[in-house]
């Protein structure tokens, strides 16, 4: 299961960010940004807002533990077509792949 800092921490390698440029946007430390990258601590809301904001995600998908979901938001959140069609194209063919499993004898 994902934590909230480790979706920040997804989203802001995926954006090409480092954690001092991040922090600087977000005008706190670059270990303050670290340690609530590591869980070890946790941003107010009007901070866990201003990540996503600079990250160009809904504060929703931050708190959220699906892999999946985190995966779809991160190539969105990067406008990469052929990464999104690769994406999708896997998870069709894992849902195929589950549905053959059902009707075999």
């Amino acid at each position: 299961m994902r934590s909230l800092g480790s979706n920040i921490k997804k989203f802001r390698k995926s954006g090409g960010m480092t954690q001092e440029c991040l922090a600087k946007k977000l005008g706190i430390s670059k270990i303050h940004l670290c340690l609530i990258e590591t869980g070890k601590k946790d941003p107010s809301l009007s901070l866990l807002r201003d990540i996503a904001e600079k990250l160009k995600v809904e504060p929703s998908i931050l708190l959220s533990n699906d892999d999946k979901w985190l995966s779809i938001q991160s190539i969105l959140s990067q406008h990469n077509i052929s990464s999104i069609e690769t994406l999708l194209v896997d998870i069709l063919k894992e849902l195929e792949r589950g549905s053959q499993e059902k009707v075999k004898p």
